[in-house]
């Protein structure tokens, strides 16, 4: 678990609103609730400690936060409706060396890292401080917003729009002003990291009255790429009885998101260069170009000018794709989501709309475990645990049984050698998700074992 305030700003924009510009970005200091296992449809929060000299922490019948000045000192007091937290239960001190963490005589004291906490005990961006069924997080961000935020306060947004992260947040304010424009969009990060939910969210922002399609560039075999892109006419090839609208032209009107876009062979870049200059696709076996109103959103798992610079895509496509650029940290940065992530999983797929009733509650055990998982698969891989685990817990708190998390089996695995990956891809035809299905592991371990082994998933697909 790491703050993202050591990388680079996750948005850049070529859009002439966003020029000119200047804005001073300071790190900056949160308390974050990442997790309420009592309360989870509750989601997490985020508390400024700019300019903050001593946090005090305590119930109160609902969730707030206070700042005043007391003996020349600023403090801020933080109440949290649980039970199981006292009235005054701890107190964090702003010291030369860092914050301090110290139980305040509590009912059921402070927990670092899951281990209770008998003195005052500094804690840093990788503790999990444990306050009633609690979790907390001090994380510091580069951004020049210093406001609170609770995870109320997303009600009614769109899922690729959820975070408490300040810089994300204003990374996700400026996509949606951009939505409705036709700035084309590139999306960058993991598997799983929430690409195709963002895509979804600008469609849903843009108020274009077309279709959404999504299309995975990999999955599309080398023979059937033009057709399947552009379209073909009657009679372009055997079989060809009817004329066929491609990917581009079915989208018209609306959004088409490119996913695995660095998937794509050099004559297949070509010819989205020209639709992107030109805004028309000639169809297989056509003579006559037809115009096309499509918004594209472009998404990949490392940066079009990591890929240029490789050599494997072309600048001027990269140059038509990054409209606006953002970079969407892995699950494993976004720790003081996952308090948000699981409320929005727990709603769409079966929870109440409050609190009461059979609403989910996890055993402190079973937080701490979700907090803790690296989470190979990232939001992706989260959705399907807090699923699977309602499901075994049946009515009961989830623990961590329900959660089914092992050690990832797939970090730094040497036990598959190129001959059984090569018979499995070819078996596949290259399909990378039926490759990881077949061999029982991560879809990102697998592509890490093609980029370790020097495979072309392109001779694959065309065998």
């Amino acid at each position: 678990m790491t703050s993202d305030g050591s990388r680079r700003r996750h948005q850049t924009s070529s859009d002439p609103a966003f020029r000119g510009t200047t804005r001073r970005l300071a790190r900056q200091p949160f308390l974050m609730l990442a997790f309420d296992a009592s309360r989870p449809l509750h989601g997490g929060a985020r508390f400024s400690l700019a300019g903050v000299d001593e946090v005090v922490i305590g119930r109160g019948e609902t969730r707030r936060a206070e700042k005043r000045r007391e003996a020349g000192k600023s403090i801020l007091t933080i109440t949290v409706d649980c039970h199981a937290v006292s009235q005054r239960h701890a107190r964090l001190r702003r010291t030369s060396q860092g914050w301090m963490a110290e139980d305040l005589q509590s009912k059921n004291g402070v927990h670092i890292n899951g281990h209770q906490a008998t003195r005052s005990v500094a804690v840093g961006k990788n503790d999990l401080i444990t306050l009633g069924h609690g979790f907390f997080v001090i994380e510091n961000f580069e951004t020049d917003d210093t406001s609170d935020l609770d995870a109320a306060d997303l009600a009614g947004a769109l899922p690729g729009m959820l975070t408490l992260l300040p810089s994300l947040s204003e990374d996700l304010r400026n996509l949606t002003a951009l939505a409705r424009t036709r700035t084309p969009v590139t999306l960058v990060g993991e598997t799983g990291t929430g690409k195709e939910l963002v895509a979804s969210a600008i469609h849903a922002l843009s108020g274009r009255r077309g279709p959404y399609k999504a299309i995975n560039c990999a999955s599309v075999a080398r023979t059937l790429i033009e057709s399947e892109f552009f379209g073909y006419v009657r009679g372009a090839f055997s079989g060809a009885d009817r004329n066929h609208p491609g990917h581009i032209e079915a989208a018209s009107g609306g959004t088409l998101l490119l996913d695995e876009i660095l998937t794509t062979p050099p004559e297949l870049q070509a010819a989205l260069l020209r639709f992107l200059q030109q805004g028309e696709v000639l169809p297989v076996g056509g003579r006559t170009p037809i115009p096309v109103d499509v918004r594209v959103i472009a998404a990949a798992q490392i940066s079009l000018e990591r890929a240029v610079a490789d050599d494997h895509f072309r600048p001027d496509l990269k140059a038509r794709l990054e409209g606006f650029v953002l970079n969407l940290l892995p699950l494993r940065e976004r720790i003081p989501d996952v308090g948000i992530f699981v409320a929005h999983e727990l709603r769409a797929h079966g929870g109440p709309g409050d609190d009461g009733g059979d609403a989910p509650r996890f055993t402190l055990p079973a937080a701490l475990r979700l907090l803790q998982h690296e989470w190979p698969g990232n939001i992706r891989e989260l959705a399907s645990a807090v699923r699977r685990a309602r499901t075994l817990a049946a009515g009961k708190p989830i623990d961590v049984e329900h959660l089914l998390l092992t050690a990832p089996a797939d970090v730094d695995d040497r036990s598959v050698d190129p001959d059984q990956l090569k018979r499995h891809l070819s078996m596949t035809g290259g399909d990378v998700d039926a490759t990881a299905a077949r061999m029982g592991r991560s879809r990102s371990f697998i592509y890490k074992l093609i980029k370790r082994y020097g495979l072309n998933l392109r001779e694959f697909r065309s065998a």
